[in-house]
């Protein structure tokens, strides 16, 4: 195992550059004051400045070459799309991604090493900014602080205390009590869930700590996120039967009787999870699940008639010819149709192969590496994927480069 040691310059600079990125990328505060946009630019461009990036980088890296050959593809084919079928909507969407493309194939020629400073100050600064941030939501949620309006995006509308963020629409009852589902200071619940879990692994697999793998825990739990719980539970479940066995059967001991304890002590919360799934009262009613399900005929449908895809659909409606999508994967298929559609599939499961050879690794990284990256595929069966927006562009791009630096 190699250890390098980092000088101050550039931990100083790759701590810039996390900050600037957890307070800009899926960030209500960068809704509300925009400049803070800014200083992730300055941040990319700090970090390409300090830290020698060439092709050599990525030559010894073949699920990278695969991955930027596929998502060449995938935004070829989006782009064609979009020039038969254009209109000014898509023009700033096709922008975006673009961007998002750029930003992963700058990262990946970047040095060896650089990606686990990245996910060292990650994890620590979103680790306390969820401390911070928990605590100022405690505090609302016993009406010690006021919460006032912070900003608004279509129908949505964001609340804060002195530095914590609610949505208005997140408001749930459970256990007789009524309150808002914990989202730190970012877009949504389950965005944040998604954006913790890493960290939970990073102190549970790569740099162990009981305190706060217990806190993150609790945090992960308060959001709410059905489907990032799940995903953290499957993919422990699939840690202990591989690395180690005798701590399976525990666990899942451990997750049914706490699932039984939670649906007979809180009716809400298995009213919340019926209606998630569509099932019981709710059966035959609109439902998450259901609607993920419905979405595959939506997308065979559209790609029946238009096999090259539709093209960028306009950034915040999701829809195409009458359909709502909520499945990031499935909104990047339609996108860019059956060849592009392809490519992007082909991706996943090539990141899946992966993820799974990495999991069954001896080091800690790539254990960590595995987890994670079945995460992001995960998030992308659920909502956004790992290629919507910079924050998790970057995430995932620093991922596929961090394999065997450890300090």
């Amino acid at each position: 195992m190699n250890s390098i040691n980092y000088n101050k310059t550039d931990n100083y600079l790759v701590f810039f550059f996390v900050l600037s990125l957890l307070f800009s990328g899926a960030n209500v505060y960068a809704l509300a004051y925009p400049v803070l946009k800014i200083t992730v630019f300055l941040g990319f461009i700090g970090m390409f400045y300090r830290f020698s990036f060439n092709v050599n980088n990525v030559k010894s890296n073949v699920v990278i070459q695969l991955s930027i050959l596929l998502l060449f593809f995938w935004w070829f084919f989006s782009i064609l799309s979009s020039m038969v079928h254009t209109n000014n909507e898509m023009i700033s969407l096709a922008f975006r991604y673009t961007s998002y493309c750029i930003v992963f194939i700058f990262i990946s020629f970047l040095r060896k090493d650089v990606p686990y400073l990245f996910y060292k100050w990650y994890s620590a600064i979103l680790y306390y900014i969820t401390i911070l941030s928990f605590f100022s939501y405690v505090l609302s949620v016993f009406n010690l602080t006021s919460i006032v309006e912070l900003a608004s995006s279509g129908n949505r509308v964001y609340l804060t205390t002195f530095f914590n963020i609610v949505m208005s629409d997140s408001m749930t009852t459970l256990g007789g009590g009524t309150f808002y589902r914990f989202q730190s200071i970012f877009e949504e619940p389950g965005t944040f869930a998604f954006l913790i879990l890493p960290v939970i692994y990073w102190y549970k697999i790569v740099v162990y700590s009981r305190l706060k793998f217990t806190i993150l825990i609790m945090v992960l739990v308060s959001t709410l996120s059905v489907g990032a719980m799940l995903t953290a539970i499957i993919i422990f479940l699939l840690y202990y039967s591989i690395k180690k066995p005798l701590y399976f059967i525990p666990f899942f001991i451990v997750c049914f009787v706490g699932l039984t304890f939670s649906l007979t002590l809180l009716p809400e919360f298995s009213d919340y999870l019926s209606y998630k799934f569509g099932i019981g009262k709710y059966e035959g009613q609109h439902s998450s699940f259901g609607s993920r399900v419905l979405e595959i005929s939506y997308v065979i449908e559209i790609l029946t008639s238009h096999v090259l895809g539709t093209g960028f659909s306009a950034a915040n409606m999701f829809s195409v010819f009458g359909n709502k999508f909520s499945v990031g994967l499935f909104r990047l298929v339609i996108y860019s149709g059956a060849i592009g559609g392809g490519a992007i599939i082909v991706l996943n499961v090539v990141l899946s192969i992966y993820s799974a050879r990495q999991l069954a690794s001896k080091k800690n990284i790539s254990v960590f590496v595995g987890m994670t990256l079945l995460t992001f595929i995960s998030m992308g069966l659920q909502r956004s994927t790992f290629i919507d927006g910079f924050m998790f562009v970057t995430l995932f791009a620093f991922l596929l480069k961090l394999n065997y630096v450890e300090e």
